[in-house]
């Protein structure tokens, strides 16, 4: 066997470990919060007044400086829990501003 000295080229395989640090960073930058934010799904305001009088909303938040209203519906363990908003209508008085 001859030995003249050389060392293994190493450049390829740090060459994929930063290939591969680069992506994992992009997906945790981009595509990961994404996954895990909560779905929240805009319903008109008559829908949302249609849900509290069927007794289905279970909690109601009021936004008023983005004048929107955040409303969950279902189960109380949390499970089946789905979240919505919407807009506060003017002449209501639900909003505050009447």
């Amino acid at each position: 066997m001859i030995d003249d000295g050389k060392k293994p080229n190493r450049k390829p395989l740090i060459y994929y470990y930063t290939i591969a640090l680069i992506v994992l960073m992009l997906l945790n930058a981009l595509l990961f919060p994404s996954l895990l934010q909560t779905r929240v799904t805009e319903v008109p305001y008559s829908d949302f007044l249609q849900m509290v009088d069927d007794g289905v909303v279970t909690e109601v938040a009021i936004e008023e400086d983005d004048e929107q209203i955040l409303f969950t519906t279902g189960g109380e363990d949390g499970e089946d829990t789905v979240y919505y908003k919407t807009g506060i209508f003017p002449d209501d008085s639900l909003g505050g501003t009447a």
